[in-house]
């Protein structure tokens, strides 16, 4: 270090989870939701091959919960007012 130079100390960074309880709540809808699609899926095994409930529900299904609820749990912040709260 050169001449006069100061050495100064910052507080220390408090990090916490960025995800909540609500957050993890609609995280394993998500997950639910994707075990009944591919449930749903595997009725044509079962059944019928083109059984109408493996080859249009089951991936309205799978695409809803890959790329709508699963992304939602993920990136949705809630207010830091009540963060417990799940009456809001």
């Amino acid at each position: 270090m050169g001449k006069g130079a100061r050495v100064t100390r910052s507080a220390p960074v408090r990090w916490t989870f960025p995800l909540e309880r609500r957050n993890w709540l609609i995280i394993g809808a998500g997950i639910v939701l994707l075990g009944l699609g591919y449930g749903l899926m595997a009725v044509g095994i079962v059944t019928r091959y083109d059984h109408p409930l493996a080859l249009v529900v089951a991936p309205i299904v799978l695409v809803v919960a890959y790329l709508v609820v699963i992304p939602y749990g993920i990136l949705k912040r809630w207010s830091s007012s009540g963060s417990g709260d799940a009456s809001q």
